[in-house]
């Protein structure tokens, strides 16, 4: 699931409080929703204070918008004002999730404010209001109306974060790609024969607890599932597996900053390796200071392998994703719309039920395996499409998707080729993406 919210927070506190106020240990105040997870998380780092996380840039690879912090004084009051747009699969929810525990310690401070988080209408997640009676802190859920009204006085006072230009106009990327680990190294070669694939990850501090182990069980399952074939090698001929390495979130242990993963993959297209890159080097907030990703293949000049410079290059490069096997096994029609996708499968037999959770379960698969792709008709990526019933197929729709075109579709036709090869065969399907 993606969605996207705007947050705006507004500070006024005695200036004689604020060093004590920026000194005091970063809050942890539970957030009013049942899962926690599908929203913002709450965290405490070692070391933190409410000082250092509002000293920070607020900017983020997946950020829609991204301001700084603003700080300033009046009559002998300090002021502290933020405005970030972000969606789920942005670096920031750490951040936002500490943002009310930071408001009870301005409170205590004899400070005023509030809290604002509100969807901006790309997912069907509620709006909370934080704000200030004494020093006790109110959070109240916001209609329908609410949310409507503070979407566009939000957006409007936040403007763009960069100036729009045409695509024509949009300078090439230079230099390194956002959150590039400090020691980075790839040497991989491609191969229908089974090989080792070794992938070493060291983080500046401990992730949160579980989540690079998350992370890399959700590579593992999109393997199995035929996202690491495409144009060099068919799903069908496309395979991988879990050695050793942590992927239990519950067995990952407690502040650990290193880990290891050792895999078996086959037919694993040189470009996924963009994918490990995109997902890992950054989990709940923590950067990668160290990744090493070696095939047990040497490399060679060949198209099938890829060295650091292959990757860095890649990275910067909207269009270096995983592409689609040229010969899926059925037929392929290709649709423009104007928003959303739309995707409509015409099988071999009727399909059963459990055919029908294998698609739904490749749905929601797939929009996560898309989770860091390009962005393109709009800031706020892709929710999972949601199924519907046909007695000659499957069908789903999304209406909140805004990414790119290709490397989201070429990503589904690899899904749906594991799924003709593994699950119902399939006869055809007519896939509409936003031209």
């Amino acid at each position: 699931m993606s969605w996207g919210y705007l947050v705006h927070l507004d500070l006024e506190l005695p200036e004689a409080a604020w060093a004590d106020v920026a000194a005091s240990a970063l809050p942890v105040t539970p957030w009013p929703v049942s899962n926690v997870s599908d929203y913002f998380v709450p965290r405490r780092w070692g070391g933190d204070t409410v000082g250092t996380l509002l000293a920070r840039t607020w900017s983020s690879d997946h950020a829609s918008s991204a301001h700084a912090v603003t700080r300033g004084q009046k009559s002998g009051r300090t002021t502290i004002g933020l405005m970030v747009h972000v969606d789920r699969a942005n670096d920031l929810i750490y951040e936002v999730g500490t943002l009310p525990g930071v408001l009870a310690t301005v409170a205590r401070a004899g400070g005023s404010g509030s809290l604002v988080v509100v969807s901006d209408g790309s997912g069907d997640g509620p709006s909370w209001k934080w704000s200030m009676n004494g020093t006790a802190i109110k959070c109240s859920t916001l209609s329908a109306a609410q949310e409507q009204k503070l979407v566009a006085e939000l957006l409007l006072r936040m403007g763009p974060a960069e100036p729009t230009r045409a695509p024509a106009e949009k300078p090439k990327p230079a230099g390194p790609f956002a959150r590039r680990p400090v020691h980075f190294e790839v040497a991989y070669r491609a191969s229908e024969k089974p090989q080792t694939l070794d992938i070493e990850i060291s983080y500046a501090r401990p992730p949160l607890v579980g989540m690079a182990a998350a992370q890399m069980r959700q590579i593992v399952t999109h393997i199995t599932m035929g996202a690491t074939g495409g144009a060099e090698f068919a799903p069908r001929h496309s395979s991988g597996r879990l050695l050793s390495g942590p992927i239990d979130p519950a067995k990952s242990g407690v502040d650990k900053k290193d880990f290891h993963w050792k895999l078996d993959v086959r037919g694993m297209s040189p470009f996924y390796v963009r994918h490990i890159v995109a997902r890992m080097k950054l989990t709940s907030n923590e950067p990668a200071t160290s990744m090493v990703i070696r095939g047990a293949l040497p490399v060679d000049d060949s198209a099938a392998a890829v060295r650091t410079e292959t990757i860095d290059a890649w990275m910067l490069d909207d269009t270096a994703w995983t592409k689609a096997c040229p010969d899926p096994g059925f037929a392929i029609k290709d649709v423009d719309v104007a928003k959303g996708m739309k995707v409509r499968l015409t099988s071999a037999r009727p399909p059963t039920d459990d055919m029908n959770r294998a698609f739904a379960s490749l749905l929601m698969q797939w929009s996560d395996a898309c989770a860091f792709m390009p962005k393109g008709t709009g800031p706020f990526g892709m929710n999972p499409p949601k199924p519907g019933k046909s007695k000659t197929g499957f069908s789903a729709a999304s209406t909140g998707f805004e990414l790119a075109r290709k490397p989201p579709r070429d990503q589904l036709v690899n899904f749906l080729i594991h799924f003709h090869d593994t699950v119902c065969p399939l006869v055809s399907a007519e896939l509409a993406f936003p031209g």
